[in-house]
């Protein structure tokens, strides 16, 4: 699934509110672009234009609960979880 709440409250330094919050628009926004990259009747370039404004409503809302250091935070272990993921 991903990065746990424990690994969020405290690599971000937020609290268990926070977290759960941060989760769930990180499961909803996931869940929205797993629809959009699988829709075959869509081309790359129409997967690109569904997904840009998907991930700009993810960051938006993120910034309710986050700082800006906080986000470039959790990008970076949401590309390391990524990167360890497509290594196994």
């Amino acid at each position: 699934m991903g990065l746990s709440k424990q690994t969020l409250m405290d690599s971000l330094k937020i609290s268990s509110e926070t977290a759960d919050s941060v989760i769930a628009i990180r499961d909803a926004s996931m869940s929205q672009m797993k629809i959009v990259t699988s829709d075959q009747s869509l081309s790359k370039e129409g997967k690109k234009a569904k997904l840009k404004p998907l991930k700009q409503e993810t960051q938006t809302r993120l910034k309710k609960f986050l700082s800006d250091d906080q986000i470039a935070k959790l990008r970076e272990m949401e590309m390391a979880a990524h990167q360890g993921k497509k290594k196994s």
